[in-house]
């Protein structure tokens, strides 16, 4: 497991460090629209590794604690990465409810990545309590 916890580490640092790069890349060359598909890949990328910065938070919070906190956390993560993924990819570009506003990819990613960081930091501080005070 402990191999598993660097790996997660790693990839989800290297993911976000892309991320600001592709960011910085992006808000000085792509203002303009000049570069057409180039940007629109640059923004499909950084639109996408934003589901890593939570991921990478909390692997780098699990790494310093017990095994068993990242096996729980490790287990949630593993299947609500991909749903959150699934139903913002299905949601619709953006709405056109009352006065224009409408629920679109982004505030679809928005709560999903809220809600996956609230669940998260109550499951490592459950874990973390229930096996300090001898719990499992």
């Amino acid at each position: 497991m402990e191999k598993t916890k660097k790996l997660i580490f790693w990839i989800t640092f290297l993911i976000v460090a892309s991320f600001w790069i592709v960011f910085l890349i992006t808000d000085n060359y792509c203002y303009d629209n000049r570069y057409g598909l180039y940007c629109g890949l640059l923004s499909c990328w950084a639109g996408a590794s934003f589901f890593a910065l939570p991921v990478f938070v909390f692997s780098s919070i699990t790494y310093f604690l017990r095994g068993e906190v990242f096996q729980k956390w490790f287990r949630f993560s593993a299947w609500w990465i991909p749903m959150s993924l699934f139903f913002t990819l299905i949601t619709q570009e953006s709405g056109g409810g009352f006065a224009g506003w409408g629920w679109g990819k982004q505030d679809t990613a928005l709560v999903f990545l809220f809600l996956y960081s609230v669940i998260s930091l109550i499951l490592v501080i459950y874990k973390t309590l229930s096996l300090k005070f001898g719990k499992k």
